[in-house]
């Protein structure tokens, strides 16, 4: 019987006893030996779970091989440390500290890469799926991302954002928010509210529907307006027309030309381009696409059908009152510029039916899917992981 002076958090004696049981039963046999190291393993169990590290297997006594640079323990985490941070089951969110398993795991300060123990400097790096080597660097809108111990380490430089509305519906704002209305009215896309250098706005009375300029929101289909934008940076006001006339502080102005710090230019024979301080905006002509890029100057100082450029979806349906609405129609009205009377369909609920782009050409829509096919195809399938091709609700 063991004896001793001390008082032991974990008594030994349970075990000492259950050893010369599992030995005896089995003699000098390799079961007798099993028994003995299986004992020796529980009772190292518990004190592992007390903090108390024992290493008592040796090369002679109840060794236990392990592949890949791997050393056994009587209790391991759930969670080993890996290159990617802590591994984790699919499922699980915690890893349970008062529970362990015995088994092969990587000596510290080794990390488990695959099914290999690998030096921390030498873990790769993933993004979308593909793994990068240490040191390699990847650009993560403007900033550098570099692959430092199994991690990403990015410069954290403020970046420009854009706002992209294409046909008269779809909106994507600075922040990357997606919503869809179908609107007849002039609205605000961008209004610096803070220092008042720049105003967009989007008009679109030149379409009518039942005789009446309108915002109709969801569940009816108009065809794409021909409208026009304008521009107010600082004192300087450009229209743009769908038609590709531009207009100069009321004047119709030949391309290229630049008033004021204001430069519009012939970007492609689809686009107009407009640049001014902090800005970047590209008109198409012949299809109804506008995308404006703002420099981080106006972070958190713009507001309208564009969002607020603060880094957060939460806000981008604020209204001129600073309050955040709830739904797409409300915000959308918030915007419209006088007089402009809403019309809200017998459709219009909490979800509204998605825009269809070929609900007025519907004997288009073969000839559309077809030529549309190719974003699908083989030479944009490396693209996939980077920008979602599929549509967004």
């Amino acid at each position: 019987m063991l004896t001793s002076n001390f008082i032991f958090q974990i008594n030994p004696q349970p075990y000492h006893d259950a050893c010369l049981h599992g030995y005896c039963l089995y003699g000098g046999s390799a079961g007798g030996m099993a028994a003995v190291c299986d004992t020796a393993a529980d009772y190292a169990r518990e004190c592992t779970k007390k903090g108390v590290q024992l290493h008592w297997r040796t090369q002679e006594f109840c060794k236990k091989p392990c592949e890949g640079g791997k050393g056994y323990a009587d209790c391991i985490s759930l969670c080993p440390p890996t290159c990617g941070g802590l591994w984790v089951d699919e499922g699980d969110v915690t890893c349970p500290s008062d529970v362990c398993v015995s088994g092969c795991e990587c000596l510290a300060p080794m990390r488990l890469d695959g099914n290999l123990c690998v030096p921390p400097g030498t873990c790769p790096c993933t993004h979308h799926k593909r793994r990068f080597p240490p040191g390699a660097s990847i650009q993560q809108q403007c900033n550098q991302c570099v692959c430092h111990d199994g991690a990403w380490n990015c410069t954290t430089n403020p970046c420009a954002a854009q706002c992209a509305v294409v046909g008269n519906a779809h909106f994507v704002t600075f922040d990357g928010l997606h919503y869809t209305f179908h609107g007849t009215c002039d609205h605000i896309l961008v209004e610096d509210y803070i220092n008042h250098r720049l105003t967009i706005t989007q008009e679109g009375r030149g379409c009518q529907r039942n005789g009446v300029g309108a915002v109709v929101l969801a569940g009816a289909v108009d065809e794409t307006c021909a409208s026009s934008l304008t521009v107010r940076v600082q004192k300087t006001t450009v229209k743009l027309h769908s038609t590709g006339e531009v207009m100069v502080d009321g004047h119709i102005t030949m391309l290229p030309t630049v008033k004021a710090g204001v430069a519009v230019v012939p970007a492609t024979s689809n686009f107009i381009l407009l640049r001014a301080f902090g800005l970047s905006l590209l008109w198409g002509t012949r299809q109804r696409l506008v995308f404006i890029s703002l420099q981080p100057t106006y972070t958190d100082q713009v507001r309208g059908l564009c969002g607020t450029f603060t880094s957060s979806l939460a806000d981008d349906f604020t209204s001129p009152a600073g309050d955040v609405e709830n739904s797409v129609a409300a915000f959308v009205a918030r915007y419209a510029i006088p007089p402009c009377p809403v019309v809200m369909s017998s459709a219009l609920s909490v979800t509204h039916e998605p825009f269809d782009p070929c609900g007025t050409f519907t004997q288009s829509r073969p000839y559309a899917e077809a030529a549309c096919a190719v974003l699908h195809s083989t030479p944009f399938q490396a693209c996939h992981l980077l920008v979602d091709w599929t549509p967004v609700p």
